[in-house]
This record gives C-alpha cells, structure tokens and sequence, in this order.
C-alpha cells in the first residue's frame, strides 16, 4: 500500500475514536451551518451552506467560497481513503437494513432559513460518495495492526528489518574477512624466523595498526548504521497523530 499523507492518518485515527463509524459521524465536525446531500436518484452530491440573509453580502460569499475549498478537499482526500483501503482490505462497509431516503442529507443547518446550494465538482468522488454516505465502516485485524504500528504495513516492516539485516552481515562479513588477514599474518611471524630491520618491521607495525584501525571504524559504522535505523523509525513513530482511546461515559 503506498504511504499516507499526514491529513489521511489523522482521518484514520479520528474514525477509530468515534463510536459510529461512518462518513456522517466523521464529518460533522466541519458542517457548521451548513449540510451535505448524496442525491442517488439525480446522480450528484449537492452542498448547502446557511446564509444570513436571501441576498448574500460579498463577505458571507467569500466565508462561503472559503468553506467549499476546505470541506471539498477533505471529502476527496476521505473517499480516495476509504476506497483505497477497501482495495486493500483493511475496511468493509455494512449497510443497514433501513433505506435511506433519496435527497436526505446531513449537517447542521437551521430549517426554514436561506442556504445557497452547489454541486460537487468531482463526479468520480461523488459517485462514490453516494455509494459510501450512509454505510457503516468495520475495521479488519489488518486495519488494527497497521495502526498499533503506527500505520506501517507488514510488508514495510519485513522490508526494513531484511535491510537492517543485510547491513549487519556485509559489515560482518568485511569484519571477519579483514581478521582472517590480520591472524594470517600474525601466525606467518610466529611460524617463521625473520630478521628484519628497523624500516621493514615500523612499516609491518603501521600496517597492523592500520588494518586494526579499519576494523574498529567498521564496527564503530555498524553501530551507527543501528542506531540510525532506530532513530527513523522513532522519528516515523513520532510523526503519526496521537491515537487517543474511547472513553465509555
């Protein structure tokens, strides 16, 4: 599954923490004043926002305008969600046995006062709107466990701890490889009666420093490299939104 932007996670974790878990639940937050109809039966979704007066003033249009490119924004981010965790099987949606009515919408608007109405632009999302408005959403085991690990995918994670993995065993590997020739040279010198002079045995002791030197930066990189991978992965901890527990009244 590809990563998930910021707004989307937030909108995960806002699902889990209402009791009904549902499109008109989770968007009631931003529907002040105004309302929100899927209407099957002529194929769109309508947005209706309360106005003061029959005639608008510019700067009610404007406020108007503002809350259209908000509340627009957040139902295609919403839909592009549901419906690509759906794909995935991480949610299932249960409809209801009762009907709902066409042209039923929902909102908080006040009955009997003007509303300017419009027509959401997008027809892919609103058919899909349509489809999801009024259905429950069921979280799977999958939709749990992504988010108790702070939305990484089982895949993901396989995949960075293969990586961590593979690093540990080529700096492994280079480690015993430059021993190997370390001990090889040692044991040549025990084995064997040399006479070296000053200059030849300063150049095999600066050698031997060197290789040993090499050993410990390569363990000292190992090191690093660890403590990198845990550092991303508590900065990617620390970035997802606060997943706050239900609390029953």
């Amino acid at each position: 599954m590809r990563y998930l932007s910021q707004r989307e996670k937030e909108l995960i974790v806002k699902l889990k923490n209402i009791d009904r878990k549902d499109i008109p639940t989770l968007l009631d937050p931003y529907l002040d004043r105004m309302r929100i109809v899927p209407n099957k039966g002529e194929g769109k979704v309508e947005l209706q926002f309360q106005t003061h007066k029959k005639e608008p003033s510019e700067i009610e249009l404007g406020e108007i305008e503002e809350k259209i490119n908000t509340i627009s924004k957040i139902i295609v981010t919403l839909i592009n969600l549901l419906a690509l965790l759906e794909r995935e099987g991480y949610i299932q949606f249960f409809e209801e046995a009762n009907i709902i009515p066409n042209g039923i919408g929902f909102g908080r608007i006040v009955k009997d006062e003007p509303y300017l109405s419009f027509e959401f632009p997008d027809k892919g999302v609103a058919k899909l709107f349509r489809e999801y408005a009024f259905k429950q959403i069921i979280f799977t085991e999958e939709m749990i466990w992504f988010i108790q690990n702070s939305f990484i995918t089982r895949d993901e994670k396989r995949h960075r701890q293969s990586m961590k993995l593979a690093w540990i065993s080529i700096w492994i590997s280079i480690i015993i490889g430059v021993a190997s020739i370390v001990i090889g040279i040692i044991s040549n010198y025990k084995t064997q009666t040399v006479i070296l002079s000053k200059d030849q045995f300063d150049k095999i002791e600066n050698r031997s420093e060197k290789i040993f030197a090499v050993s410990e930066t390569i363990t000292k990189q190992i090191s690093a490299i660890e403590k990198k991978l845990d550092q991303v992965e508590k900065k990617i901890v620390t970035k997802q939104p606060q997943i706050v527990k239900n609390q029953k009244k």
